[in-house]
């Protein structure tokens, strides 16, 4: 099971509907054309670029709305990088639409061979285990373009860094109806992304605030669950 699927089922936000920017794009294939280079490419060429990165520190905000429900969440993450594997430790807070509830929190470690989610519920927290294999993001996007159709837009800057900008239409059979995502053309991070969902969600990330290869504490990548933590192990 990807690790994206499991933070999706596991916490879920609903959020507001926000317009797409709409920009000239040149359609191509995933083979590309004549008219311009391959998306594909181009998006493996900057998957390559993510290699290079150590170490990676953000704050993103989530807004996705499904049906009249909306949520916002707010993120914040640490990255070591191996290869293609990203050890993390991300912690994702909700904002609370009603005046007096109390936010909801999901930390997420992936150790490198466990991705440990610990959930606030209304019995107390629990901690879910199970055994994955982590992806960059921007390998998870080539993976979605090469069995779907892609657009290779303009680029655009996001807070002043130069971004490709590349719109997916999923596979049928895929979760994802349409993606369009904002990635740095020099380091290769996705910095911001839209998408519907086949469910009929609506879903926007933007990354607020990041640092490139900061000094980060390999102990954030250690999960041990608390005293009086419930831990749950789910198979794949």
């Amino acid at each position: 099971m990807k690790l994206e699927t499991i933070h999706y089922y596991l916490m879920r936000p609903i959020a507001v509907t926000v317009c797409l920017a709409v920009f000239p794009a040149v359609v191509l294939s995933a083979e590309g054309s004549k008219k311009g280079p391959s998306p594909i490419k181009l998006l493996e060429s900057l998957a390559e670029r993510r290699l290079t990165l150590e170490t990676l520190e953000y704050t993103a905000e989530t807004i996705v709305k499904s049906g009249n429900r909306t949520s916002r969440q707010l993120t914040q993450n640490w990255e070591m990088h191996d290869k293609r594997q990203c050890k993390y430790r991300r912690i994702s807070t909700s904002v609370p639409n009603k005046k007096g509830a109390v936010p909801t929190k999901l930390t997420s470690v992936f150790d490198g061979e466990n991705l440990w989610s610990e959930v606030d519920t209304a019995e107390g927290k629990i901690a879910y285990k199970m055994k994955a294999n982590s992806v960059h993001t921007i390998d998870e996007i080539v993976s979605i373009a090469r069995a779907g159709k892609v657009k290779l837009k303009r680029k655009e800057k996001i807070r002043k860094t130069p971004c490709v900008v590349v719109s997916i239409l999923g596979e049928p059979a895929s979760t994802l109806e349409k993606g369009t995502y904002w990635i740095s053309e020099k380091q290769g991070v996705v910095l911001k992304s839209q998408s519907h969902h086949r469910d009929g969600s609506v879903r926007e990330f933007l990354v607020t605030s990041w640092s490139v290869k900061p000094a980060v504490d390999p102990a954030l990548f250690i999960y041990n669950p608390a005293d009086g933590i419930k831990v749950v192990a789910i198979s794949d």
